[in-house]
């Protein structure tokens, strides 16, 4: 396994296909939103390839001293051979010094998804991730937050948000 995190651009097919069909609608922003922000210098957005082989993609945002890794997404016909804690492990070490989280869709027995939230949490935490003890809600969504330990205010997850949709638009994401 040789992982290699490039920009996204040049990947954009299978980035594309891949992000469309990893997370629903409502949990997407759109892809313009995203590439500014990387052209910001406040996101970065990559393809994760192993050789030829396009494996995934990540999508990091945030301030100088608290991210969130916004998207991972290994593609199906690599999932299940490592990849997902290797890229996971990769992403904590680009950003050492910096507190990152990410959110999860909480548990929910009657969620049609429940046995993939359970899987997706199993994961997360056999990674070295903990839960906070809050919430979050976007867009109509609800959310839990995970860190490596690092505990995430309210206040600090805010800037994050404001960073990766603007103030005005993060205000309205919070009403929904």
């Amino acid at each position: 396994m040789n992982l290699k995190f490039v920009d996204a651009k040049g990947y954009r097919a299978q980035v594309k296909s891949l992000f469309v069909t990893a997370f629903p609608r409502e949990e997407r922003p759109p892809l313009w939103m995203m590439r500014r922000r990387c052209a910001q210098g406040t996101a970065k957005f990559s393809a994760v390839v192993d050789g030829d082989t396009f494996v995934g993609l990540t999508y990091v945002v945030g301030t100088d001293k608290v991210k969130t890794l916004m998207f991972l997404a290994i593609d199906d016909s690599v999932r299940d051979k490592g990849y997902g804690s290797k890229v996971l492990d990769h992403v904590r070490k680009q950003y050492p010094d910096v507190k990152l989280f990410l959110n999860i869709e909480p548990l929910d027995d009657d969620a049609p998804n429940y046995e993939q939230r359970c899987r997706r949490k199993a994961f997360y935490e056999h990674n070295g991730l903990n839960c906070l003890d809050y919430q979050v809600r976007e867009a109509g969504v609800t959310y839990e937050m995970m860190t490596y330990g690092e505990y995430v205010t309210k206040d600090e997850y805010e800037k994050v948000m404001t960073v990766m949709y603007g103030r005005y638009l993060y205000k309205l994401i919070k009403r929904m």
